[in-house]
């Protein structure tokens, strides 16, 4: 169970849009009335590109992508880039 917390709302659709773009398996797709994601494929699209909107990038986004970079040496390109999400998904 997640609280509903529109302050991270952004930062999920964010962390959902890497996973899109970094694995090959998993699949944003749009989703009408009840229907469900098959397997395979993670949230709405619609829903995540409104969060995204709704919750800009914070500091503490940023200083979470920094702290993740120094472990892993990867970015997550839509929170140093925000405005890649609707070159990509528009």
């Amino acid at each position: 169970y997640l609280p509903d917390r529109t302050e991270i709302r952004g930062d999920i659709a964010r962390i959902l849009f890497y996973m899109d773009i970094r694995y090959d398996n998993l699949k944003l797709v749009y989703l009408s009335g009840s229907q469900t994601p098959a397997k395979y494929q993670m949230g709405d699209l619609a829903t995540l590109l409104a969060w995204h909107v709704m919750d800009p990038v914070d500091d503490f986004e940023m200083n979470r992508n920094n702290v993740i970079y120094g472990y892993q040496n990867n970015r997550n390109p839509f929170i140093d880039h925000p405005e890649l999400v609707s070159y990509i998904y528009n």
